[in-house]
């Protein structure tokens, strides 16, 4: 395990815990990796007593566990975790596309629509990157402009499960598309129905989700898996009631 990270005086539970992240999220430290305390403690030159402290943080979020006798390791999710949490997220993205779509908050529409100018300008650039960076942060705006802090709080602690295992498609649309389809989402924030809004959310998420694991989420969550052809169940077939009252 290659592990250079820079650590500041200011906060070092926080500092320590954030360039942990960092190094998981960039796959410096895969999923399913040892964490060995010892050897993390004496590459940041660093006591192990903040390092534990850190590491219990990234616990809360999901992203490591501790396992008896054994110690920390990354987390490794089976399909059927990654399942529940895309629908989980779907969920969570519906509802705060529907509650963003209810206030009709101006600053926040111009903040999503900054958001998207600078989309359509990084794959103007053709930085793919960027783009994919964008999109997330697009996504987590929504969450935060929803106003309830549990949902952005849940939905950060999900979303950072899944980025452990998402890796970039060399068969995803192109960025134009991808584009496109965030200015797809912020219009319907802005002119279509809470409802509309949150299902759309909701259909992007679930896509998304088919994506990454080959089949249809929703089916798989519920232990009745489909081909990756198949069209996404939406989560309305489960009783979820926000988009059972989408319109179409």
């Amino acid at each position: 395990m290659s592990l250079q990270l820079a650590v500041t005086k200011d906060s070092l539970v926080s500092q320590v815990a954030k360039q942990l992240v960092a190094a998981i999220r960039r796959g410096q430290i895969a999923p399913g990796t040892r964490l060995i305390e010892t050897e993390i403690a004496q590459r940041l030159n660093i006591s192990r007593g903040p390092l534990r402290e850190a590491l219990q943080q990234l616990s809360q979020r999901g992203l490591v566990v501790k396992v008896p006798n054994r110690g920390w390791f990354v987390l490794e999710p089976s399909r059927s975790d990654l399942a529940g949490m895309v629908v989980l997220r779907a969920a969570l993205e519906g509802l705060a596309a529907w509650l963003v779509a209810s206030r009709r908050d101006a600053r926040e529409r111009e903040t999503l629509g900054r958001i998207v100018r600078s989309m359509r300008e990084a794959a103007a650039r053709a930085n793919a990157e960027r783009v994919r960076q964008l999109e997330r942060r697009f996504r987590e705006a929504v969450c935060r402009a929803s106003g309830n802090r549990f949902l952005l709080e849940t939905w950060s602690t999900i979303d950072d499960g899944l980025r452990l295992v998402s890796t970039p498609d060399p068969d995803r649309p192109n960025l134009e598309e991808e584009v496109e389809r965030c200015e797809r989402l912020l219009s319907e924030l802005t002119e279509g129905t809470p409802a509309s809004a949150g299902r759309r959310f909701e259909e992007h998420a679930l896509a998304s989700g088919q994506a990454l694991l080959g089949c249809d989420p929703v089916g798989l969550a519920c232990n009745r898996v489909t081909h990756a052809e198949e069209p996404v169940a939406p989560l309305a077939e489960v009783g979820y009631p926000l988009a059972r009252t989408a319109s179409p």
